[in-house]
């Protein structure tokens, strides 16, 4: 019986990721519509509905990729992730490089693209370069970079 039991037990363990993974995604049929058109070789892996805008996630070329899209299917902006600045095109990574932030901790870097703009925002901050005893001092930026490297934007957040 307790044999009986600890089978059971494991197979629901083992099936419930098989069983996830045969969910399908459905999106409406305008979003679903607009996403193909714009990334037809693309598969959806998940989306969700915040404030009136629908963020579609979907893999291609080994990253992960956001879409933005309005409740009329209207595209508004695309955000890819990068987990390391050497995937990044060389531009970018020289301007990266070539700025007073170098050193500084990157905590996320994503591009984001809309219909009549493309940049590279990273989110960094100077806490590996402060020791304990000075980590009230720590200073957060958001760093928005064209496509060419060039630094266009620093914003202080808190």
């Amino acid at each position: 019986m307790k044999n009986l039991i600890v089978s059971i037990i494991a197979v629901l363990i083992f099936s419930v990721p098989v069983i996830a993974r045969q969910k399908t995604v459905q999106l409406p049929a305008e979003i679903a519509s607009a996403f193909a058109s714009k990334h037809p070789e693309s598969v959806v892996e998940n989306w969700h509905l915040k404030s009136g805008t629908y963020i579609v996630k979907f893999k291609a070329n080994k990253k992960n990729h956001f879409d933005y899209y309005g409740t009329d299917g209207k595209w508004i902006k695309t955000e890819t992730m990068f987990h390391f600045t050497h995937y990044l095109t060389p531009s970018v990574k020289n301007g990266w490089k070539n700025s007073a932030f170098k050193a500084w901790y990157i905590e996320e870097i994503k591009e984001v693209e809309t219909s009549g703009h493309h940049e590279f925002v990273f989110l960094v901050d100077n806490g590996p370069m402060l020791d304990s005893d000075h980590v009230y001092f720590m200073e957060k930026y958001k760093l928005y970079f064209s496509p060419a490297g060039e630094l266009v934007k620093k914003e202080e957040l808190p």
